[in-house]
């Protein structure tokens, strides 16, 4: 495990919001509209396989996917307009003195849908670099999330470490998968516990 820097709870929470609104208003911009989704695991939860071996499994308010978390997530719901549309941020985070996860959903009209998923995806990865404070893009490659098509990478934040990312598109909606303070073994172990549910 890489030595992170102690992460400022305030800070690392205003870089983790302004990111997540920061996809969304870039895709509104470029494709009409944003879909976000966040998720979190703590170091030393993964088995030699990349999957996390305890913590909560949290299911969503919506009833649409599930995670593990180290322990039980906060939740909360932001409006968020993009351009013609009025949308609702799904979060759930969870986070200790120097880790932090989260997981955020994003339901979207169908019509915003026809995009391009691959071009939905890159967008959304530029807004959220653009709207981090002090965030450089260190590298993304295309994968999947639960069989979904999906983007994933990281973000050099400064002094506050390193970003990790998932973001991906399922049916109507964007989930976007955050977490700081730890190695990228860590982040991959938390996606592998998400599962679509709906």
């Amino acid at each position: 495990m890489t030595n992170q820097p102690a992460l400022k709870p305030n800070r690392r929470r205003t870089i983790v919001l302004l990111s997540l609104i920061g996809a969304a208003a870039l895709l509104a911009i470029v494709v009409a509209i944003a879909l976000i989704a966040t998720s979190f695991v703590r170091a030393g939860a993964e088995t030699e396989q990349g999957e996390v071996a305890s913590g909560v499994t949290f299911t969503a308010p919506a009833g649409d996917y599930e995670v593990t978390f180290p322990e039980e997530p906060e939740t909360q719901t932001l409006p968020q307009t993009a351009g013609e549309y009025e949308l609702e941020l799904n979060i759930a985070t969870w986070e200790s003195d120097d880790e932090y996860f989260a997981v955020n959903s994003t339901s979207y009209p169908p019509e915003v849908m026809e995009q391009d998923i691959d071009e939905i995806l890159i967008n959304s990865v530029t807004g959220m670099v653009t709207s981090t404070p002090n965030g450089t893009l260190i590298e993304n490659e295309f994968t999947e999330l639960d069989g979904a098509r999906a983007i994933t990478g990281s973000i050099d934040v400064g002094e506050t470490g390193t970003m990790f990312f998932t973001l991906s598109v399922y049916s109507n909606s964007q989930y976007t998968l955050l977490s700081l303070g730890h190695d990228r073994d860590v982040h991959d172990a938390f996606a592998a516990s998400f599962a679509y549910t709906s």
